[in-house]
């Protein structure tokens, strides 16, 4: 049986370069050179060794220090193909000209009918500006902006709107 070394040995550059493991791409390529029986878990501690190395020689290294925790971590990233790969039986998906309005706030759908801005010298003054506003059937529309000029003072600006 094939070991994560040669494993390693024979695929770096395949190893280094996949930034998502492939691991039929890369038994391919060990089929080609004469290692047909890499297991999947070899192939998995060859290429997480390989990530964590620029070059052959440190990914060996690594490989040789940390050998135990990389099959650990091989097993996880088992684990997650699985659950991602897993899709679930028989679930029907009902498809509707209609959008989604179930986490969208009550004035979503509504229609904008005046737009303006409210401007002032401060923040504390835009507060209670657009405070005015809300009481008045104002509501905020994103959020404040400065709007800053080269030897003026900076002014603080909000987009309100009335909804009809």
């Amino acid at each position: 049986m094939s070991s994560a070394v040669e494993v390693l040995k024979a695929c770096f550059s395949l190893l280094k370069s996949s930034k998502k493991l492939n691991v039929s791409k890369i038994s391919e390529e060990l089929e080609m050179l004469g290692f047909e029986d890499a297991s999947e878990k070899q192939i998995k501690i060859a290429w997480l060794a390989a990530q964590r190395g620029n070059k052959l020689s440190e990914a060996l290294h690594i490989l040789s220090e940390t050998g135990a925790k990389l099959a650990v971590e091989a097993s996880v990233v088992a684990d997650k193909r699985e659950a991602v790969s897993k899709k679930p039986q028989n679930v029907k998906k009902t498809v509707t000209n209609q959008p989604n309005t179930k986490h969208m706030p009550d004035n979503a759908m509504k229609e904008v009918v005046e737009y303006k801005t409210v401007w002032a010298d401060s923040h504390w003054e835009l507060e209670k500006k657009v405070n005015n506003a809300i009481n008045k059937g104002w509501q905020p529309l994103g959020g404040m902006a400065v709007h800053l000029l080269i030897g003026k003072t900076a002014q603080y600006v909000q987009t309100i709107v009335k909804y009809g």
